[in-house]
């Protein structure tokens, strides 16, 4: 019986897959992936084929045995993942700052705190305590309008105005 259940979710993965592999393709026509459907991850290394039958075995690997681990691979870039960054850097950019609005504030404030060091990641800033006496010392021009999209605009115009600051944050449009 189990088997059966199995055979059908997958069936009902491998239709939506397809639908949405369709779509993916047409939006993305422009550029190439160095991975499939499933995404990246460590196993995208040994299962180059992007088929959906390869990609659910790319997806069951990267998912069943390397579990939460495969995460932070996935965010240092060691798990053929790096194309991806550049162009999520800015989804990602929005999401962390329209999440965690209140704590980066605070501590930018102060010029010191764990959202801000995370922060000064997502932009990729290699120098995390310049990053936060930049977000001190433009706090009041950072913060005027309390609202991500203008905070994330601002942390980028004072990002891109320090040019010592600029040469360090490679997550920065």
């Amino acid at each position: 019986m189990q088997k059966g259940i199995l055979a059908g979710i997958l069936l009902i993965g491998l239709s939506a897959s397809s639908a949405l592999l369709a779509h993916e393709k047409k939006k993305h026509a422009h550029y190439e992936e160095p991975y499939g459907m499933a995404g990246c991850g460590m196993w995208t290394y040994a299962i180059s084929d992007k088929s959906q039958g390869a990609q659910l075995g790319v997806w069951a690997l990267n998912t069943l045995i390397f579990d939460g681990s495969q995460t932070s691979a996935i965010s240092t870039g060691t798990s053929n993942c790096v194309a991806a960054r550049p162009k999520m850097a800015a989804v990602e950019q929005k999401v962390f700052i329209s999440a965690n609005l209140v704590p980066p504030s605070a501590e930018a404030a102060q010029g010191t705190g764990e959202t801000l060091h995370a922060l000064a990641e997502i932009f990729g800033c290699s120098d995390k305590a310049g990053f936060n006496k930049l977000s001190q010392k433009h706090y009041e021009k950072i913060f005027k309008v309390n609202e991500p999209e203008a905070v994330l605009q601002n942390y980028h115009n004072v990002i891109k105005s320090d040019a010592k600051i600029a040469s360090q944050c490679s997550r920065i449009s």
